[in-house]
């Protein structure tokens, strides 16, 4: 009786462990395909079980997996393995992230209507989970084209680890992307295939956000916008955008300090009320000034007195913190930009020398370069002196017709070379 039981349990636990399988294609009807595995122009396997799918194309590496239907899965599961995802314009709908591990995953919708989509619920519908050996990532993913998102999530993608996220194209970021560690998000593919899409908004640091930090790696400004922990923007580098505090990035900052001032204002007013019929006083004293507040401290209790040093002092130490951190988000924000002008003035020099360099060949290339010395009536050429005497010297015309050589080398000489035969007779 115990053996069946124990016989029946293991099972019960065999089919729970193999619901996360069978629930992965719940959406789709028995026996519809769901996806095929295309090489080349070779199918490889239709199936209507998108796990199938992909191991197979784990297993066959530059393969595609290419949808054929709308799918809800119900579970998430490893996409490792070097292949691409093809949407083909239907949908993939996760209620647990699609992970990766390993390997180089490119996911594309090639569509015409552009309406492939991975969407998460309440999770992130990718999670990237690389790490790095040997300074080497040992997973990518390439997101080329494609809508994601999440319904109850800030962010489609999650890339939790040091693997690298790669995008190029236009794909569609209906929520942001989240990353956990610097220089793992790039805004063009291996192939230096630049994003061009619209704006994304990059969640970036658990905990403490290091400034300076290469959060996109050749990125532009207008493309990403940074939502950091603490108070930073997005400022650039040369190619690449990093964290930035000061300017806007302190903009929480002054807000907070503007708002304490605005409130020991108003304690200043609460205070001046108790003193009793302000606006006689007021229109005694004709203007109200800091002088003119001086008589007022005559008509306060030591009490009165107390809150309006504490609330003058309070006032005065907000002004300074207010106008400390403005000088140094004024500082930060200035290095920045004189990195950014040196790397600029670095890429124009290198660009004015590059055309000299390519120039040099066309000096070896004119026959009447090595004469030069000639032509400047240098006295080391031994041929100097017989120019006047014995034209038979194809230099000597060269000589008389220096301006010509230094317009046209070889073109309007061709002339002169004809007349030698005189020199013969």
């Amino acid at each position: 009786m115990k053996k069946r039981f124990f016989l029946c349990l293991l099972v019960l636990c065999t089919l729970l462990t193999a619901l996360p399988i069978l629930g992965l294609t719940a959406s789709a009807a028995q026996g519809t395909v769901v996806a095929t595995v295309v090489e080349g122009d070779k199918t490889i396997r239709s199936t209507d079980n998108l796990l199938q799918a992909l191991t197979t194309a784990s297993e066959r590496e530059g393969c595609t997996v290419q949808l054929q239907s709308d799918i809800e899965l119900n579970a998430g599961f490893d996409l490792k393995g070097t292949y691409t995802l093809d949407l083909n314009g239907y949908v993939i709908t996760a209620h647990a992230p699609l992970i990766l591990t390993s390997g180089n995953l490119t996911i594309i919708d090639s569509s015409d209507t552009g309406s492939g989509a991975i969407r998460g619920t309440n999770r992130p519908a990718l999670e990237l989970r690389g790490t790095t050996v040997d300074g080497v990532a040992t997973a990518t993913m390439t997101i080329a084209s494609g809508t994601f998102g999440a319904s109850d999530s800030d962010f489609a993608v999650h890339n939790n680890g040091t693997g690298i996220l790669y995008l190029t194209g236009t794909p569609k970021f209906e929520k942001g992307i989240y990353l956990t560690a610097p220089k793992t998000l790039y805004a063009s593919d291996m192939n230096n295939a630049a994003y061009t899409g619209g704006l994304v908004k990059v969640y970036y640091g658990e905990k403490t956000v290091s400034e300076n930090a290469v959060v996109v790696v050749g990125g532009e400004a207008e493309q990403f916008e940074l939502m950091a922990r603490g108070s930073y923007s997005m400022g650039t580098m040369g190619d690449d955008l990093i964290c930035v505090a000061g300017s806007a990035a302190s903009l929480t900052g002054w807000i907070i300090n503007g708002a304490l001032v605005l409130g020991i204002i108003v304690m200043l007013i609460i205070m001046l009320s108790f003193m009793g019929s302000v606006k006689k006083k007021i229109a005694r004293l004709n203007v109200f000034t800091i002088p003119a507040i001086l008589p007022f401290m005559t008509t306060m209790d030591d009490l009165q007195r107390l809150i309006f040093a504490v609330a003058a002092v309070l006032f005065v130490v907000m002004l300074l913190v207010f106008i400390i951190n403005m000088a140094r988000a004024s500082k930060k924000l200035k290095k920045a930009k004189a990195a950014h002008a040196a790397k600029k003035a670095e890429a124009a020099a290198a660009a004015e020398e590059a055309p000299a360099t390519e120039e040099a060949p066309a000096t070896e290339e004119a026959p009447t370069t090595e004469e030069t010395p000639a032509t400047e009536e240098a006295p080391a050429t031994e041929e100097a002196p017989a120019t006047e005497e014995a034209p038979a010297t194809e230099e000597a015309p060269v000589v008389e017709e220096t301006p010509v050589v230094e317009e046209a080398p070889a073109t309007e000489e061709a002339p002169v070379v004809e007349e030698t035969p005189v020199v013969e007779e």
